[in-house]
């Protein structure tokens, strides 16, 4: 779907700067094959977010201007004219990866970063926060950037919708066109939505079964494709600005703090939110941060090491450490297990897999699968409250996979049918 995207955001900018799009130029027209030879001699005339795009002015000889569409095309697009350069300015300005290595801060850009600095010594402030389903990860890493909601329902991208349907039905369609960050880690909104449920709430909104934290680098504050609001943005009364006057007075101290108790008003304003108008680069990604081992062994196995992994419990809700004030908040997870060979050990052809769980798995389904290379099931067990009733660990399950051979090639465990761990076996042979 991201080509008939490009399609169109194309389309529309070459009808706003030639009144013709680039498929109906022709290359027998005189005017026509100026246009197309100029952009030709360029590495890349659009960058892969398709956001930025450097045309040629069509009456000025080796001048370009360099456009930024706006929008996801759910409700059309938006073109704004930025620089104006000669070709030699403009060489690589796209590269040949379609990475574009324009940017501009806002004014005063200065004086944020001073307020920047105060919110480092006063609340500790890292970076831009935003959280993720552990099952959205691999769509964000193929793109290379984090896109807005109706980015990714207008092009037919599928995600995990952590967000609660109440909430979004009050939010702004503006506010739908923008990628999403917060202040601060554990907003008052994981309190809600993260975690593995209980089976009669699993299905149930808002639900982020395995949730992950990307902290994104301070300077996105300074581009001029930010904005920012003093509190969430679905809520009513809502104030959003761009400038630093804005900045300055949204009330930090609310923002920072950690009164879950206080006044809905108050924990509305803890997650005040930065919004891009743009698909944000992952470029700028400074930590992805996991609940637990059993996480981060997952991410390692699908998508390789990275030296940005880090787990860490405390970004994530305190309802994983106390018990939640109801049971539809109530939440676990598998936080680490482990593998053995018995073969290496004592000569049989066995793997002993040990499971780790944050809380008791009383209420809650496991079920393991073991798969061939073809994706095939080979061996499936599922493990319930009746045997939990045998078990001597509230918080562990041992299991035994016979006749480990050839054929063995990955592991699944699900828990209450979230997906939890994916493990390729050869590593064990």
């Amino acid at each position: 779907m991201g080509n008939n995207l490009l399609k169109e955001k194309m389309d529309y900018l070459f009808l706003k700067v030639y009144g013709i799009t680039l498929k109906e130029m022709n290359k027998e027209n005189k005017e026509h094959a100026k246009i197309i030879i100029r952009i030709d001699c360029l590495e890349n005339f659009y960058d892969n977010s398709y956001t930025y795009f450097l045309l040629p002015c069509p009456n000025e000889f080796w001048k370009y201007r360099l456009y930024r569409v706006l929008g996801s095309g759910k409700y059309g697009y938006k073109v704004e004219e930025l620089e104006y350069m000669d070709f030699r300015e403009c060489y690589n300005l796209i590269d040949k990866d379609g990475k574009c290595h324009w940017k501009r801060y806002k004014d005063n850009h200065l004086m944020f970063k001073v307020k920047a600095k105060q919110l480092k010594q006063r609340y500790g402030f890292d970076g831009l926060y935003h959280y993720t389903d552990f099952s959205n990860l691999k769509s964000i890493f193929n793109s290379g950037y984090l896109k807005s909601r109706n980015e990714c329902e207008y092009n037919y991208i599928s995600f995990v919708d952590g967000a609660s349907k109440s909430v979004l039905y009050n939010t702004s369609v503006h506010v739908k066109e923008c990628v999403r960050f917060y202040y601060r880690p554990k907003p008052p909104t994981l309190y809600n939505n993260e975690g593995i449920k209980l089976k009669e709430y699993k299905d149930s909104s808002p639900h982020l079964p395995i949730p992950v934290c990307l902290v994104f680098d301070e300077e996105l504050i300074y581009l001029d494709t930010t904005m920012f609001t003093d509190r969430n943005s679905g809520c009513s009364g809502v104030k959003l600005g761009d400038d630093y006057t804005f900045f300055n007075n949204i009330e930090w101290h609310k923002v920072f703090s950690n009164s879950y108790y206080y006044a809905k008003e108050w924990r509305n304003k803890m997650q005040a939110e930065l919004l891009s108008k743009i698909p944000v680069s992952l470029d700028y990604l400074k930590k992805i941060i996991f609940r637990c081992e059993a996480d981060m062994k997952r991410a390692i196995n699908l998508f390789g090491k990275d030296e940005r992994y880090i787990v860490d419990l405390n970004v994530f809700s305190d309802k994983n450490i106390y018990f939640p004030t109801r049971m539809y908040y109530y939440n676990n997870f598998i936080k680490n297990y482990h593998i053995v060979n018995l073969k290496k050990e004592i000569g049989l052809d066995m793997l002993f897999l040990e499971l780790e769980f944050q809380r008791s798995w009383e209420d809650y389904e496991i079920k393991i699968f073991i798969r061939d290379n073809d994706y095939n099931i080979k061996e499936v067990r599922i493990i319930d409250s009746e045997v939990f009733r045998k078990t001597n660990d509230p918080y562990s399950f041992n299991y035994i996979i016979h006749n480990f051979n050839e054929d063995f090639y990955k592991l699944e465990v699900y828990l209450n049918g979230i997906l939890s761990v994916e493990e390729y076996l050869e590593k064990y042979r």
